[in-house]
C-alpha cells in the first residue's frame, strides 16, 4: 500500500499483478499451442480423405471385369506432405459373391499406420458401382 501522501503502487502490489499476468499468459499459451496442433491435425485429415475419395473414384472407373480391380492386395506411396512423410495408400480387393466386388481401403501417413483413416467400397457388377 502507498504511504500517505506518496501516490504510487507498493512492491508487493506490482509483484502480485505481475504473477497475476504471467499466470494468464501462461493459460493464453498453452491453448495457443493446443489450437495449432489441432489445426494441423484437421489439415492432415482433410487430405488424407481428399487422397483416399480420389483413389475410391478412380477405381469406381474401372470396368468390372478390369485388371485393375482383380483380387490382391495394393500398396501405393503417394505425395510428400509438409514435415517430410509420404502418404501410403493400401487397398485389399476380395470377391465375396459372384459380381460383386469389396474393396478396403486404409490411408495413412508413412510410419504412422495407427492414425489411419479407412473406407470401404462395395462395386456392383449389375449396378456398375
Amino acid at each position: 500500500m502507498a504511504q500517505p501522501g506518496r501516490p504510487g503502487y507498493s512492491l508487493i502490489e506490482v509483484l502480485w499483478v505481475m504473477a497475476l499476468v504471467s499466470f494468464l499468459l501462461a493459460g493464453m499459451g498453452e491453448l495457443l499451442l493446443r489450437s495449432f496442433q489441432a489445426v494441423r491435425s484437421a489439415d492432415e485429415t482433410a487430405r488424407k480423405t481428399a487422397l483416399l475419395t480420389a483413389a475410391m473414384e478412380s477405381l469406381k472407373t474401372k470396368s468390372f471385369a478390369s485388371g485393375d480391380l482383380a483380387p490382391g492386395e495394393y500398396v501405393q506411396t503417394g505425395e510428400l506432405v509438409p514435415g517430410g512423410k509420404a502418404i501410403q495408400s493400401e487397398w485389399r480387393i476380395e470377391q465375396p459373391a459372384p459380381g460383386l466386388k469389396k474393396v478396403e481401403f486404409r490411408l495413412f501417413l508413412q510410419g504412422e499406420s495407427d492414425r489411419a483413416i479407412r473406407a470401404t467400397l462395395l462395386i456392383s457388377e449389375a449396378l456398375g458401382f
